[in-house]
């Protein structure tokens, strides 16, 4: 949905006001109707590349643990959905259902997986030294590891396994986040003009991010087709060949085991390679060849 179309359908007043104060200077005196045109007048400001790269980086680094966890799987789930958009009571399941299947996975995982790998290895010691003597890591602490994490190619999936392996994911000892520290986070990204709240004709409110937002939010985070569509993509006849991913991974300087299965490869590339550099490689001399791209 269009900006200017978020923008009409507003839940509230209140949450108008709440959106408003990203960018609209003295909003709280404004009407609703003076809200909208204002709102509608800085939209270039929501949207501009930097304004959102800034806000995503500041709910990275949130001081409050909830926010930082939950503002990067609010817009994760959000970004694979149609019109990037999902009631707000889905949204809450959703979001806790996510959660629960990044413990399950840390249950699945064990340390012989973990040390095989050596980015996996690395950030897990780095993780088990910043909670040791801590109920909770600074702002600092978390700079430094996302800088790590990134350097060492880990995804955020990956790196919250890791900590729900610690006890520390989403919260401590695994306590999943309830409707109420959702809903704080919900209200906290439309106060950074990330998330709208909009409300259609049978009065059953949503999240959404605007379209304008999302594509640049996908530009930030080089998201080039939604999840399911990829993990289509990389299942096609036409790439699936174990030698090719490995051809693709050591190019994208991925690190993985000869002895990977197909199904581990294919979970590598989705974390780590572009769609686009699935199909046509990092330089002319691979990816796939003309006649293939063209079927």
């Amino acid at each position: 949905m269009k900006f200017i179309n978020c923008t009409n359908q507003c839940t509230t007043v209140t949450d108008l006001k709440r959106v408003a104060g990203a960018y609209v200077i003295d909003y709280r005196k404004l009407t609703e109707s003076e809200l909208i045109q204002a709102v509608e007048k800085t939209a270039p400001q929501y949207y501009h590349f930097e304004n959102i790269d800034n806000s995503l980086r500041n709910s990275t680094l949130n001081e409050n643990r909830n926010h930082r966890i939950l503002s990067q799987i609010f817009i994760q789930l959000l970004l694979n959905k149609d019109d990037f958009t999902e009631s707000q009571k889905a949204m809450d399941e959703e979001i806790i259902a996510y959660e629960q299947q990044i413990i399950d996975q840390a249950n699945e995982y064990n340390d012989k997986d973990i040390n095989a790998n050596t980015s996996l290895s690395l950030l897990k010691f780095v993780l088990e030294v910043a909670w040791e003597h801590n109920d909770n890591i600074s702002v600092d602490e978390k700079n430094l590891i996302e800088k790590l994490r990134e350097r060492l190619k880990v995804s955020q999936s990956e790196y919250q396994i890791l900590e729900a392996k610690l006890g520390k994911f989403p919260t401590s000892n695994n306590i999943l986040h309830n409707k109420t520290q959702i809903g704080d986070t919900r209200r906290y990204l439309q106060s950074i003009g990330l998330l709208f709240p909009i409300r259609d004709a049978n009065g059953v409110d949503y999240d959404i991010i605007p379209d304008e937002i999302a594509n640049v939010i996908k530009k930030i985070y080089k998201i080039e087709i939604k999840e399911y569509a990829y993990r289509q993509l990389v299942c096609s006849k036409f790439v699936r060949e174990k030698s090719y991913y490995m051809t693709i991974l050591e190019k994208a300087k991925v690190d993985f085991s000869s002895s990977s299965t197909i199904p581990v490869l294919q979970e590598l590339i989705i974390k780590n390679v572009l769609p686009s550099n699935l199909l046509g490689g990092f330089t002319p001399r691979d990816g796939l060849g003309v006649g293939e791209l063209s079927a």
